[in-house]
């Protein structure tokens, strides 16, 4: 149970609890998902190119051999968890197990899309967008838009809707101030075009744009897109959606337990998985400078 809690004990409470400001996941829904249960490892395979060829009558039909390969990756176990003391609950005016519930299941999406944002990073072949492309170090501009979408379009990745260009909240502030992305002379902004499952989608020019804050832990940990500290380039990351998996061995889930031994409730939210890039073909990285 959290030691503060003693400052919501009853006096002239509201019934309702305000949760403190936090994100939750983004990317769910938005790469490749496998679900192993049991598993300590989950492959992805991948089928190779083939190739057309010409032959002449009656001769043999020379089989392709198209190669088949996969890429694996080892599991991790997260978990978020407080306890609920018996008594301390029944001194204030809302349950704060169900309270819990909300703010762990939104430690966990952090950590999920962390485990994504970390393969996206670990993808060291992918295509690198520098950052003085549309000004010296620059953030977030139209050029480095066209740039990400163009890496993808000249590796052959399909434009199918399944592109996705994952940036930070300040990069895209960055980007609606450039003329060239928000006039409709050079594309339409879809805005408000989320769904119900990820309404932070706002889609353009064939990519889902999805933002994020730098999500700073409590103990101090960063969640958010890579940064380097001495150069203050923050990356923003294009990939298809086919390019990065996420395996599941215990999908996200959230249990209530009492535990008689501490005379209170112990609130779990947790999940098994871990994410790898599955083709860095299909994965573009964007340097963005923010001092």
């Amino acid at each position: 149970m959290s030691l503060t809690i003693d400052q919501s004990f009853v006096t002239l409470f509201e019934k309702e609890v305000k949760q403190k400001y936090q994100e939750g996941h983004r990317l769910r829904g938005l790469v490749r998902e496998k679900s192993v249960p049991g598993a300590k490892t989950v492959q992805f395979p991948v089928f190779g190119k083939g190739l057309a060829k010409q032959k002449a009558i009656h001769d043999d039909v020379t089989p392709n051999d198209v190669v088949h390969t996969n890429v694996s990756v080892a599991m991790q176990d997260w978990y978020a968890a407080d306890y609920t003391d018996i008594f301390r609950n029944n001194q204030i005016s809302f349950d704060e197990r169900q309270e819990l519930v909300k703010s762990l299941t939104m430690a966990i999406g952090r950590r999920v899309d962390k485990l994504l944002i970390s393969a996206l990073a670990a993808a060291t072949s992918s295509t690198i967008i520098d950052e003085d492309l549309g000004g010296p170090d620059s953030d977030m501009n139209f050029d480095k838009f066209l740039a990400a979408m163009g890496a993808l379009d000249d590796a052959g990745v399909p434009d199918d809707g399944k592109r996705v260009l994952l940036m930070n909240h300040r990069s895209y502030r960055a980007l609606l101030t450039d003329v060239k992305f928000t006039s409709s002379d050079f594309g339409q902004i879809e805005r408000f075009a989320g769904t119900s499952q990820n309404p932070n989608v706002k889609p353009y020019l064939g990519y889902k744009i999805v933002t994020i804050d730098d999500r700073i832990e409590r103990d101090g940990s960063r969640l958010g897109l890579p940064k380097d500290g001495i150069t203050n380039i923050v990356q923003a990351m294009g990939f298809h959606q086919d390019a990065l998996g996420m395996g599941y061995n215990m999908d996200l889930k959230s249990e209530i337990n009492y535990i008689p031994e501490k005379l209170a409730w112990l609130t779990t939210v947790c999940f098994s998985a871990n994410a790898v890039a599955i083709d860095q073909t299909g994965i573009v990285r964007v340097e963005c400078v923010q001092a």
